[in-house]
């Protein structure tokens, strides 16, 4: 298993992006007739040195020139309060 998951899952004969608990399960089901659980998945994966990390959210379908008007009035606003401090 551990030299499966040095490599793309692609050349294991698996059909996935990248090697998650549900790959890894399932990879041990068609090779070894034994299925995991989801944590015992991820304590493997964590075994030979992965980590869980998800991809950050990225805004597509954010409006520029919204955003910049939005960052502006948000200055004007904390100068302006900043003044009101007694």
């Amino acid at each position: 298993m551990k030299r499966a998951v040095q490599e793309s899952p692609t050349t294991s004969g698996m059909e996935l992006a990248n090697w998650y608990w549900k790959g890894v399960r399932q990879f041990v089901c068609e090779r070894f007739g034994v299925e995991l659980s989801r944590s015992s998945c991820l304590n493997w994966l964590h075994r030979l040195g992965f980590s869980c990390k998800r991809p950050q959210k990225r805004l597509v379908k954010a409006n520029g020139s919204k955003r910049e008007a939005f960052v502006a009035e948000y200055a004007a606003l904390r100068e302006e309060a900043q003044g009101r401090r007694p």
